[in-house]
């Protein structure tokens, strides 16, 4: 830049010092078409005129190289003031975009520790599921093993309570034929009873009574204590059943509730 603004100031002197020429040229030749005695003069003058065209020509240039310069210097120090103001927003812009990777950075950080914590807690709590979950199972496990051992037991009791309420009815039968037959013979024995006692009111003037038995001789129970003894079988023979027809339904509710102590356990193992 400096070398344009010398070839534009050298080109500006030369055209002045052209225009000094050619004025000086025209003086002489009007001075020598005047006349030729005052020709010395003429040169005198001459010599006058140009050298204050050239001190005039060297004030200007002296001023336009002064102010080249000055505007030169106006511009390189604006420039400069560029130069540093381009740098400057350089650098802040470097530091704002390191200072956001920073803060991006720290945020990520932050944003990967936090994720770290939570997959850690969830993981944490699936493996306390899991446990519970097995607990659990286990405890299904060893309910379903007692049930089939219940059911088991059930299965034995309900054939044990089978073979005891035929047994039950069979012994019941038989109690029910022999209540039978000996009420059957009671019967019998009452009516023989008061055909005998009919006999001896004819005859009870003939016969003697016989109060004395043979020593070892089987002693015949009476009617009355007869009647007694039937009546103490019939009771008992009813109390038995009434307890066998207790025990069986004690046995029936324990099925039932074996069964729904089943039902509902099944029911917990689906869900």
């Amino acid at each position: 830049m400096k070398t344009n603004n010398n070839k534009r100031f050298s080109r500006k002197h030369d055209r002045k010092v052209l225009v000094a020429e050619e004025s000086t040229k025209s003086w002489a030749d009007s001075d020598s078409d005047t006349s030729s005695s005052s020709s010395s003069s003429s040169e005198s003058e001459q010599e006058e005129v140009h050298f204050f065209m050239a001190d005039h020509t060297d004030e200007d240039e002296s001023d336009i190289s002064s102010r080249m310069h000055k505007l030169e210097q106006s511009v390189c120090d604006s420039l400069r003031d560029q130069a540093n103001i381009f740098k400057n927003l350089s650098q802040g812009a470097r530091q704002e975009v390191r200072t956001l990777d920073d803060v991006h950075t720290i945020r990520f950080n932050e944003f990967r520790k936090n994720v770290l914590t939570q997959n850690a807690t969830v993981f944490q709590g699936l493996a306390d599921v899991r446990k519970e979950v097995d607990a659990v199972n286990a405890k299904v496990d060893i309910m379903a093993k007692r049930l089939n051992d219940i059911q088991k037991d059930a299965e034995a009791a309900k054939e044990a309570l089978s073979h005891q309420l035929l047994e039950f009815q069979s012994s019941a039968q038989e109690n029910h034929n022999v209540i039978h037959a000996q009420l059957s013979e009671l019967v019998d024995y009452i009516h023989r009873g008061s055909a005998d006692k009919k006999g001896e009111s004819g005859s009870r003037g003939l016969q003697k009574p016989t109060s004395i038995q043979k020593k070892g001789s089987v002693v015949t129970p009476s009617f009355e204590q007869r009647v007694q003894m039937a009546q103490r079988r019939i009771v008992q023979t009813v109390l038995d059943a009434d307890a066998n027809r207790e025990s069986q339904e004690a046995a029936e509710r324990d099925r039932e509730r074996i069964r729904k102590e089943a039902r509902s356990l099944k029911r917990r193992r689906k869900d």
